[in-house]
């Protein structure tokens, strides 16, 4: 449970704000309380204020605490009129559910955005059942460029052949790697979403 709360240099506040769980006055509150070996808290609080006084700024506040990952997937299905590719499905389905289980906020993202065509060589009746819950978010991805990416503290380029025909020339995906790099956030790929970091430079010119 959240007990303590502070914030500053954040929109419209400058110092240090704090919203403290801690309960001070049991007769007032006592139906509201959880005791536990530490101290007793409130379960439940309320902001007021006038408006415009920053009440919405201190609940994004709040926001900024979660612990987001972006993946960037492939939008690429076909090499020639034979072959036809895509995100490979265990590298995305697994890493999505273990996440999602974990409780970060997760964003599916492409270059163009809408259907992220899964490699059909992936499929397999073996698949584990839980994977066709991730595979919905395939369906539907977010058009990188609509991205607010600077609000993620990770980045994940599953694998498959596809990335090497679109991830890896994406002027878009190499600005946001570079951000990511040049800030300390995780930088992660597995197996051909590697493509995705080709292009990415540090401050001097080298590559990542």
């Amino acid at each position: 449970m959240l007990i303590r709360f502070s914030f500053k240099n954040f929109k419209s506040f400058k110092n240090e704000n704090c919203l403290d769980m801690e309960a001070t006055s049991l007769k007032e509150h006592e139906y509201n309380v959880a005791k536990t070996e530490n101290g007793e808290y409130l379960k439940v609080s309320a902001i007021y204020g006038a408006n415009a006084s920053g009440k919405t700024n201190v609940l994004q506040a709040f926001d900024y605490m979660k612990k987001r990952i972006l993946f960037v997937t492939t939008n690429f299905s076909k090499i020639n009129e034979n072959i036809k590719t895509g995100v490979w499905f265990e590298e995305f389905a697994v890493p999505f559910l273990v996440f999602e289980k974990t409780g970060y906020e997760l964003v599916v993202a492409s270059p163009l955005g809408g259907n992220s065509p899964i490699d059909v060589n992936s499929l397999s009746c073996s698949n584990p059942m839980e994977w066709d819950e991730a595979a919905k978010f395939l369906k539907n991805t977010v058009e990188l460029s609509k991205v607010d990416y600077k609000m993620f503290d990770a980045i994940y380029l599953p694998g498959g052949h596809a990335p090497m025909f679109d991830l890896a020339n994406n002027e878009l995906l190499k600005k946001i790697i570079e951000y990511f790099y040049e800030n300390d956030k995780v930088i992660s790929a597995v197996c051909h979403g590697v493509a995705g970091l080709v292009l990415a430079k540090d401050k001097n010119g080298y590559s990542i």
